[in-house]
């Protein structure tokens, strides 16, 4: 059988952010299974994937798929449709596919005030990343449950979104299939030590939506009530973070410099697992997650690092009983949560024998990828 995989911005630069990341991994593995594929986005071909790839101007007009994809499915004449979705997916006034489609549902579903919540600021700087959520919030529930029966399926990264999407639509074809991570993190914690003095860590980007500033006002009063170290690896890799970096860095600026490690780039996840073996606690305290289930959480905790994460979305389902939640937004919250988990040795044990019993049995992309192709085959099939 044929496939067409359908996703917007699929570039090489992108493979180690979500939904992307998701989305790569899933085809590297269907690659070395030797499926027939093509790929339909609106740029091109970057490298990192041996398959062919259509690039088309857009993906979506306002309210359908562009007729560019559309001609490109009639040529190829593919057998299933596998394309990236989220609410505003189902904002259209017909669903013009005459294939068979699998939505990879890829995006939290939040409502009007959870949206609201990261602050007028946020909203100024980062609209771009703010809007697609602000509209799928305003979508009327009517046009979700009206268009999510055009799809055979749909695949959701967590139970959390499956939920509330059965809870809006009652469509009961829908799977979880979460992502995993790499093979590197799998492998499980190099070391496990106590640092002296206690060493948060931040990872990933240093976008303030993920919570970036709020960590460090609250490592500033966490840092005045005992002695402690943030190590901060802001992941810079797109031009578009410098406005964020200035800022957290300004926020830094009367932070004693012996107290703060600052790294700016792109580290190998062999940098990456050194730097959490050094690491006490794991803050990730997200505004917002832009994009379902942030697999960082789940590096750090297959490193044996206790997190503390943000109530948000699916965030308490991935930390379960492995970490501490806070309230988003909120620098007094945070700054109390981390004192009580640095203070709170027994605590921390915890978490860290949870964390690696769960990675214990962590799915693999392997495992990940035969429960697609088992949905394929339930659809009747061959692969």
């Amino acid at each position: 059988m044929k496939l067409c995989f359908i996703c917007s911005q699929f570039k090489k630069e992108n493979y180690n952010r979500q939904p992307w990341y998701y989305f790569y991994n899933m085809l590297i593995h269907l690659i070395e299974k030797n499926i027939d594929f093509f790929i339909i986005s609106d740029v091109e071909n970057a490298g990192g994937i041996n398959a062919n790839q259509y690039c088309v101007d857009k993906i979506k007009g306002v309210f359908n798929e562009s007729r560019e994809v559309l001609d490109i499915v009639d040529k190829e004449n593919p057998d299933l449709i596998l394309m990236l979705i989220g609410l505003t997916s189902f904002l259209r006034l017909k669903f013009d596919f005459k294939k068979p489609v699998i939505g990879i549902f890829t995006s939290p579903i939040y409502g009007f005030r959870d949206i609201c919540k990261v602050g007028l600021k946020e909203f100024y700087t980062h609209y771009n990343y703010l809007l697609i959520h602000l509209v799928g919030a305003m979508i009327p529930r009517f046009i979700i449950r009206k268009w999510i029966f055009s799809f055979k399926h749909i695949i959701a990264l967590t139970n959390t979104v499956k939920d509330e999407l059965y809870e809006i639509t009652r469509y009961q074809n829908i799977s979880v299939i979460s992502p995993s991570i790499n093979e590197v993190f799998l492998r499980g914690p190099k070391n496990i030590t106590e640092s002296v003095p206690p060493n948060i860590l931040y990872f990933t980007s240093p976008m303030t939506l993920r919570g970036s500033d709020v960590l460090i006002k609250a490592f500033k009063k966490v840092s005045s009530r005992i002695p402690c170290k943030l190590t901060f690896l802001s992941r810079f890799d797109s031009p578009d973070l410098a406005s964020d970096e200035k800022r957290l860095k300004l926020l830094l600026d009367k932070v004693p410099e012996q107290d703060v490690l600052f790294f700016s780039g792109i580290l190998s996840q062999e940098g990456l697992i050194d730097y959490l073996t050094q690491a006490t606690i794991v803050c990730l305290p997200f505004k917002i997650v832009i994009s379902d289930y942030p697999v960082s959480i789940v590096e750090a905790m297959a490193q044996g690092v206790p997190v503390i994460t943000t109530s948000l979305s699916s965030l308490p389902e991935i930390i379960g009983d492995r970490g501490v939640l806070v309230k988003p937004n909120d620098v007094k919250d945070l700054a109390n949560k981390i004192l009580e988990t640095l203070n709170n040795k027994e605590l921390r044990k915890k978490f860290i024998e949870n964390s690696l019993s769960y990675i214990n049995n962590y799915p693999s992309w392997e495992k990940q990828c035969q429960e697609i192709i088992r949905i394929i085959k339930s659809m009747g099939f061959e692969i």
